[in-house]
């Protein structure tokens, strides 16, 4: 996420020029203008430093043009691109009216596990406890006060927790929040835990309920296994959790409808881990549409940001952070294959 904290430090360079009334009404020129003060920046750390190095600047440009610099320049430049292969990462642009965009993605195909890498610990999944008063067999309600109340296990609360911070190192520089801050960071950590850890509590029991599920390896398709497993987390999985969202007045229908790919995903999953272990055939339109749902909890995440801000969604934004998290599944699951590849080979 190194490219984004630039591109953040870029447009933030790009507004300094305007509010100093130097900014053009050229784009790419003030685009220019922002990378050299962010550059004499990192090089100057004081303003007396800073004029110094701008002097060497204006002593050097007119004996740069007078000389044959820029034309090898730009043989080297041109050089270096004709031997380059096509790169299919996004193009990021930020327009003149000041809006992010994204250009030339193309995005491929994969499946992985959702916590990202492999998981080498081979201890087993214990179903964890939600209280609730629907969804899954192991949840309840906690009579009085009135409002739904809700548990997490710890053990969630364990395996959200490089999910969160990724989610803070990544995602705050979009809501104008510094990671380094603590006052930023702890603002609205209480709910960001608590809403990752529900997460990976009912993906852990989903996980479990294929584990322990004696169909595998049975004769019945893939599309029953996964109607039975996911039928196990109860009609509403998140209905413990739209209820706290609820109450706290964050829940919106982009919220609601990020829950629903979630349980989406999960079916999707055990479809596509049956048939792979019953031999059936994996259809592709399947694993690329489980790759785009898989990340829905940091869609969910992003989404109430905004609401804990009190902030209306970035579309241009949004847009880019979900590519983004397309193009970092495809990362994970190129990085699982070798490690499944290695571990083969090893045998």
């Amino acid at each position: 996420m190194e490219t984004l904290e630039r591109l953040q430090a870029v447009h933030a360079h790009v507004r300094l020029l305007h509010t100093h009334h130097i900014a053009s009404a050229h784009a790419p020129t003030d685009r220019f203008l922002a990378q050299f003060l962010l550059l004499l920046g990192e090089s100057g750390k004081s303003s007396a430093e800073m004029e110094r190095l701008c002097d060497v600047l204006v002593d050097s440009v007119p004996k740069m043009k007078a000389s044959t610099l820029f034309d090898d320049m730009a043989q080297t430049n041109a050089s270096v691109s004709d031997n380059q292969p096509r790169s299919n990462s996004p193009r990021i642009q930020f327009a003149a009216e000041d809006k992010l965009k994204v250009e030339n993605v193309t995005p491929r195909g994969g499946l992985c596990n959702r916590s990202g890498h492999l998981d080498t610990n081979s201890q087993d999944l214990r179903t964890s406890e939600v209280v609730s008063e629907h969804t899954l067999p192991t949840q309840r309600h906690i009579s009085g006060g009135g409002a739904l109340n809700c548990m997490v296990s710890f053990k969630s609360m364990e395996r959200a927790r490089s999910t969160v911070e990724d989610f803070c190192r990544s995602y705050f520089m979009f809501h104008d929040m510094d990671v380094r801050n603590p006052t930023h960071v702890f603002r609205h950590l209480p709910l960001l835990v608590f809403v990752e850890s529900y997460v990976y509590q009912l993906d852990e029991q989903n996980e479990e309920q294929l584990y322990l599920s004696p169909i595998i390896g049975g004769s019945k398709s893939s599309h029953e296994v996964s109607s039975k497993v996911a039928d196990g987390l109860g009609k509403d999985p998140f209905a413990g959790l739209r209820a706290i969202l609820h109450e706290q007045d964050l829940l919106t229908k982009r919220i609601e409808d990020e829950l629903i790919d979630g349980v989406q995903y999960w079916r999707l999953e055990q479809s596509l881990c049956t048939a792979l272990a019953t031999g059936e055939e994996v259809k592709v339109e399947d694993v690329k549409q489980a790759l785009c749902l898989k990340s829905f909890d940091y869609r969910v995440l992003n989404l109430l940001l905004y609401g804990l801000r009190k902030e209306p969604v970035n579309e241009a934004h949004y847009e880019f952070l979900s590519i983004s998290e397309l193009l970092v599944e495809i990362a994970d699951d190129l990085y699982d294959y070798e490690v499944i590849i290695t571990s083969i080979r090893k045998m």
